[in-house]
């Protein structure tokens, strides 16, 4: 099953909306935030009886998965801002073009345009 299958909004203010195991009533955060302050996953399914094993596996998923997608969002921020630099380097670079440094620098790809 799907990850998305697994989970479903759940109802929150306008600026946050929790996502719940789905058929658990559980939210995901609830379950990450007792990990990262070190409760065991036996003392999870201690404090939530209906929960399973395989719930809080779901749950490191989701977190795994949101990383990735931030870890990637951020990644495409940084070649942005990269190809933003280049391309006024390269509108500096025509702007000398007959000049020494141009002559250096430029590709014959360049010359041609």
């Amino acid at each position: 099953m799907k990850l998305a299958e697994r989970l479903l909004a759940g109802k929150g203010d306008a600026l946050y909306t929790e996502v719940l195991i789905r058929g658990k009533n559980i939210s995901v955060r609830e379950i990450i935030r007792l990990l990262a302050n070190g409760s065991t996953e036996t003392e999870i399914l201690e404090k939530f009886p209906n929960l399973t094993k395989e719930d809080i596996l779901l749950c490191y998923e989701y977190a795994f998965e949101l990383i990735g997608a931030i870890e990637y969002k951020n990644a495409i921020s940084l070649i942005e801002k990269v190809v933003i630099k280049r391309n006024a380097m390269v509108a500096r670079l025509r702007s000398l073009k007959g000049s020494d440094l141009f002559n250096k620098y430029s590709t014959n790809s360049e010359e041609a345009e």
